[in-house]
């Protein structure tokens, strides 16, 4: 089909001229684009008809009615995500990266390294044993437990300290305290520096100088996660029968492994998938 130029009218022409160019240019139009409607600019009383010839190209699918296999294909596996799953990917893929940040995360081998013999395996699981007792004493946040282990982990893996049980115990009171304000913002009106002091059997002052000098060790990074938010994270969308229990002994489980110093090598998604394992196997789910 050959490509008919723009017909520009001049002013002059009138009357029969005018309707003649009108119909050639309807003509064009609605060979070229038969599923355009007629343009009012080009409106006759003559049908128009497609030239002998003419090539009529195919509309898109968009346009026309007559829909294929592959669009009904596309229509029914499209579909529409539940609110909470739409960030869960961005969601996942910060809590792996932030997990191994090496600023957050503690020396495997800091008691060896480290320590020098200064604090033993044992040494370290009656800490989080009183760390533990601790928490539930002043009925803090229930995931407080694994990051302030955490944070003597990381406390311990940059300072060695002497074997002193008093000293010890006031690193572990400090990082519950700490991690308490982070994790529960009514934690105050829980606990205060003088609780800690009197647990840790210190002064108030003491007890201020620990914490301050544990933040800063650690570089004020409190926000990694831990064994306990992977331990939700993997089970938000479960909705099997049971998941409460599985997820109540799943939390146990990686409660339990905060006390083996060898669990220290482990990223927290480990543990956590690890614990859910161990829970679902446990209670045959």
């Amino acid at each position: 089909m050959c490509t008919v130029p723009p017909i520009v009218l001049p002013c002059c022409l009138a009357g029969g001229d005018v309707m003649k160019k009108k119909t050639m240019a309807t003509h064009v139009e609605v060979a070229v684009f038969p599923h355009v409607p007629n343009n009012p600019m080009y409106a006759s009383n003559t049908s128009p008809r497609t030239p002998a010839g003419a090539v009529v190209l195919a509309a898109p699918l968009s346009y026309g009615d007559d829909a294929t296999d592959d669009v009904d294909v596309v229509a029914t596996n499209t579909k529409q995500q539940p609110p909470q799953y739409d960030y869960d990917a961005d969601i996942d893929a910060t809590l792996r990266t932030m997990e191994k940040e090496t600023i957050e995360r503690p020396s495997p081998d800091y008691l060896s390294d480290r320590q020098a013999g200064e604090m033993l395996m044992m040494d370290r699981a009656d800490l989080v044993e009183k760390m533990h007792r601790f928490c539930t004493s002043y009925d803090l946040a229930p995931g407080a437990l694994h990051r302030a282990v955490s944070f003597v982990d990381r406390f311990l893996s940059a300072k060695k300290i002497n074997r002193d049980e008093r000293q010890i115990r006031l690193l572990g009171a400090a990082a519950v305290f700490a991690v308490a304000k982070y994790e529960d913002r009514n934690t105050m009106q829980k606990i205060n520096v003088d609780g800690v002091a009197m647990y840790a059997g210190c002064t108030r002052s003491e007890a201020v100088d620990q914490e301050r000098e544990l933040l800063a060790t650690i570089g004020f990074c409190l926000s990694a996660p831990t064994a306990y938010t992977f331990v939700d994270h993997f089970m938000r969308h479960s909705q099997e029968e049971g998941t409460a229990t599985v997820r109540s002994l799943a939390h146990h489980l990686a409660n339990m492994a905060l006390q083996d110093y060898r669990c220290v090598a482990f990223l927290p998604s480990v543990v956590a998938a690890s614990a859910i394992l161990l829970a679902r196997m446990v209670l045959n789910c």
